[in-house]
């Protein structure tokens, strides 16, 4: 349990929000329906159908504000739009029912709401592309704080940095860490110090630091956290402050580095919380010779491997094929494991790694795009580094932190005078960090 420690405290630690629908929906509950309108209003521009919605359905009952079916039919197209289900119909017949001026004025009110919505309207941009990392040469990892260690507190941090032509850190900040500023000095010390390959040129990276001691992380433990502050349910009900900590609580679960978590996207979401998937497996070990690469296997009950996915056998690997060799320990047929093994030359065994297949709803990323679009900030700077509508929301919103990474990119992307001028922008609110990015970046035209 002492492991576990600092998320009680977390809970009550944590910051609130601008903007939450569990507070608009609590608003409208209780007939505060102004309070409730800005509410919906304020999520709006992050793409919440639902928020959308619901003003559709204030304007067509007058709920707060004068009964308006022109602007009722705005607010329901623009709910069609970001992916409400079940509108289309009342819609339709919604509009059979009023004039033709009513009609007109309601696709005028469309556009000018589209505008607050505009980068959910937009076309879905394709995956990223893959984009090859400089190794590390050298550096340690954070020295676990004395503190932290003798109350058995665990956690990670996730960091942002800047690397030089040189291969060097430059400067760093925290994206996101969990317990709150528990391990971020030891985590900064440390990446700071980092050494990269040289390339020639500049480059953001990001990097999490996980800070495991030596015993398994309690999951029973974790569960009744969640059941105690009643972050599972909480999160469903639509509170960005439970969907934010609970994301927090499913990254600290994906620092056991014991399995190899898949997402499959296809699997239904989880409306009952069950972390036993996180549980941690029996060892397993792969004691035969010639094997040098990666792979997945499954096996029989008593360890033997009947097929073979994703196979990669590197120059070194001297095995034609890995079907009737056989795992030792305590093998589990329910799953696939992953083997991997550097080279002959390494005295460490074959790497065997249960692989486990989990929905999204189990992962933190689910979770901090749902506080994202419920209003919470420290979610939306998270989910910005991996879709950059967030990051053009944001700056929209003058946030300093997003500004100035985002400057920082756009610099290293070659459009100097727009990366310029919005990092001062990042300076003139005062973020730190924005001043040693432009310490750094400022010899590029």
């Amino acid at each position: 349990m002492k492991k576990v420690l600092f998320i009680a405290l977390a809970v009550a630690m944590a910051s609130p929000i601008q903007a939450d629908w569990a507070q608009a929906i609590k608003a409208h509950q209780t007939q505060n329906y102004q309070a409730a309108k800005e509410h919906f209003q304020k999520l709006i521009p992050y793409g919440h159908a639902d928020a959308a919605f619901n003003l559709a359905l204030m304007y067509l009952q007058g709920e707060g504000v004068s009964a308006d079916e022109s602007m009722a039919i705005a607010y329901f197209t623009l709910a069609e739009k970001l992916g409400h289900h079940g509108t289309a119909e009342g819609l339709a017949q919604l509009r059979q029912l009023v004039s033709a001026e009513q009609l007109a004025l309601a696709e005028q009110h469309f556009l000018t709401l589209a505008q607050h919505a505009k980068w959910w309207l937009l076309p879905e941009q394709g995956p990223a592309k893959t984009v090859y990392l400089p190794a590390r040469l050298k550096g340690d990892y954070p020295i676990y704080p004395i503190n932290a260690f003798k109350a058995g507190v665990v956690g990670y941090v996730n960091v942002r940095f800047l690397v030089d032509e040189q291969g060097k850190v430059a400067t760093a900040d925290v994206l996101d860490a969990y317990p709150e500023h528990t391990f971020n000095k030891s985590a900064l010390r440390a990446i700071k110090d980092w050494q990269f390959e040289a390339t020639g040129e500049k480059y953001i990276r990001f990097w999490r630091f996980d800070f495991k001691l030596n015993e398994t992380l309690d999951i029973d433990a974790v569960a009744a956290l969640i059941e105690q502050h009643q972050l599972w349910r909480g999160a469903w009900l639509g509170s960005s402050h439970h969907q934010f900590l609970l994301a927090s609580l499913l990254e600290l679960l994906d620092t056991q580095k014991d399995l190899l978590i898949v997402v499959d996207p296809t699997l239904p979401v989880e409306k009952e919380l069950d972390l036993t998937v996180f549980t941690p497996k029996a060892k397993v070990r792969a004691n035969f010779a010639g094997f040098v690469g990666h792979a997945e296997v499954q096996v029989a009950a008593d360890g033997t491997i009947t097929e073979q996915f994703n196979v990669h056998f590197a120059a070194e690997n001297t095995l034609e094929s890995l079907i009737g060799l056989k795992l030792s320990g305590k093998p589990d047929a329910t799953y696939r494991y992953r083997l991997s093994k550097a080279s002959t030359s390494s005295r460490r065994p074959i790497n065997v790694i249960p692989i486990v297949t989990i929905p999204a709803s189990l992962t933190s990323r689910f979770w901090w795009e749902k506080a994202a679009r419920n209003g919470s900030k420290s979610a939306q700077r998270i989910i910005a580094v991996y879709d950059e509508r967030w990051a053009q929301i944001l700056i929209a919103e003058q946030d300093a932190e997003t500004m100035a990474w985002f400057a920082g990119r756009t610099i290293i992307n070659g459009e100097y005078q727009a990366g310029h001028e919005l990092l001062d922008a990042a300076i003139a609110k005062d973020y730190p960090t924005a001043h040693e990015l432009k310490k750094h970046l400022q010899s590029m035209p």
